[in-house]
């Protein structure tokens, strides 16, 4: 059995005992420690070695668990620190890639337009000035004659089962896009400058789109806004793929 000083007298008593048999101090039952100078067993409630005098090392021991304390703190803070650049790094990957998909969405949603504004300007053209064409001559031709109003040619092509197919991608597409815009409308600082180009190619490809979704004004006209919506798309596009990796 181990035998340990009293914290009073400094007799020698077992570790175990709870009250000093020679001046009935009681012992507390805190750590031994082994003194560093002379290697003597005592409590460490003892201010020093009652052999030899060393003191104890309390302040080590303060400084150990104090040096422990802000290491874990440390580690804490780290970690919060790492979650929050993670987080910001998921969201600013994130608004990249809807950025992306939006541009795309765009512009196939234009080549969809194009297409159909192509054909209406087609159909209007040859019901205006009577022009037969295989293309054309089912919208434009009515029992072997040419329509006597070109909005009755007009008519013929929205009420075709095709055509009336490739207008309702296009309003598809341009609820796809809508749904993606506004996930983009609180841009991170470092793609303030991309989103304003891509507004900017929003409002092209909506005015676009919408040309041929609803019909207005004279051959002329359409043909005029038209092809200058069909070339801000276009550009807007090829300034927007200059953000993207």
């Amino acid at each position: 059995m181990a035998l340990i000083n009293c914290p009073k007298c400094g007799a020698s008593i077992s570790e175990q005992a709870s009250v000093c048999p020679q001046c009935k101090e009681t012992v507390s039952k805190a750590d031994s420690i082994i003194c560093e100078e002379c290697k003597t067993k005592y409590s460490s409630d003892l201010a020093s070695c009652p052999q030899c005098g060393h003191p104890t090392p309390r302040d080590n021991k303060k400084k150990s668990k104090k040096s422990r304390k802000t290491l874990a703190l440390v580690l804490l803070l780290v970690v919060v620190i790492a979650g929050i650049f993670t987080y910001q790094a998921h969201q600013e990957t994130t608004y990249y890639n809807n950025m992306v998909d939006l541009a795309n969405t765009m512009i196939d949603g234009a080549a969809k337009a194009e297409d159909a504004g192509n054909t209406i300007m087609l159909v209007w053209t040859n019901a205006i000035y009577q022009k037969r064409a295989d293309q054309t001559d089912k919208y434009t031709v009515v029992n072997g004659r040419f329509v006597d109003d070109f909005n009755d040619a007009l008519d013929n092509l929205f009420d075709d089962e095709e055509f009336g197919q490739s207008i309702a991608e296009i309003q598809e597409n341009q609820a796809e896009v809508i749904d993606l815009m506004k996930k983009l409308k609180n841009p991170p600082s470092q793609y303030a400058e991309a989103f304003g180009v891509l507004n900017e190619y929003y409002e092209n490809y909506m005015k676009m789109t919408n040309s041929v979704i609803n019909l207005s004004g004279s051959l002329n006209s359409f043909s005029e806004d038209f092809g200058a919506s069909d070339e801000a798309v276009v550009n807007s596009h090829q300034k927007m793929l200059l953000y993207f990796d």
